[in-house]
C-alpha cells in the first residue's frame, strides 16, 4: 500500500468516526424532537441537543488528537521516525502544546508508572463518561 493510500485510508477512518458521532447525535435529536408537543413548542430542548452535538464533535476531535499524539510518540520511541525530521518535530510539539494543559492535571493525580503514561487513556475514558452523562441529562430533561 502506497503512502498516499495509507493517508487516504486514515482520513476515511477519521471521517467515519466523525460522521458516526454526528449521526448518533442526530438520531437522539430526532427521537426526542417529535416525541411530544412540549418538545415541538419548546425550542430550548432543540438548542440543548444541538449544543450536546457540538460538544460531542469536539470531544471526538480531542480523542482523535490524543490517538494521533500517541501513535507519533510510539513511532518516535521505536525509531520509525526521527525527531530530527522537521515535520515530525513540528507536529509532535504542536500536539504536545495542545494536550499538555489537559493532561498535566491528570498526570499530577495519577501515580508514577515509569515510562508508560496512562493519562491519555484516563482522559479518553473521562470524555466517554462525560458524553454519556450529557446524553442522559438531555434525555431526562425532555
Amino acid at each position: 500500500m502506497s503512502p498516499v493510500e495509507k493517508t487516504a485510508e486514515r482520513y476515511c477512518t477519521l471521517m467515519d468516526a466523525c460522521l458516526k458521532s454526528i449521526n448518533r447525535a442526530r438520531h437522539l435529536r430526532l427521537a426526542h424532537n417529535g416525541s411530544s408537543a412540549r418538545n415541538r413548542l419548546n425550542g430550548v430542548n432543540t438548542h440543548m441537543l444541538l449544543l450536546i452535538e457540538i460538544v460531542q464533535i469536539l470531544m471526538n476531535v480531542l480523542v482523535m488528537i490524543i490517538i494521533v499524539q500517541f501513535i507519533i510518540g510510539l513511532l518516535i520511541m521505536f525509531n520509525v521516525v526521527s525527531m530530527s525530521n522537521q515535520a515530525v518535530s513540528t507536529i509532535y510539539s504542536s500536539l504536545n502544546m495542545l494536550l499538555d494543559p489537559i493532561l498535566n492535571p491528570i498526570r499530577k493525580i495519577m501515580p508514577d508508572t515509569g515510562a508508560i503514561d496512562f493519562s491519555p487513556l484516563v482522559l479518553i475514558i473521562g470524555l466517554n463518561i462525560l458524553q454519556r452523562v450529557l446524553i442522559s441529562v438531555a434525555t431526562q430533561t425532555m
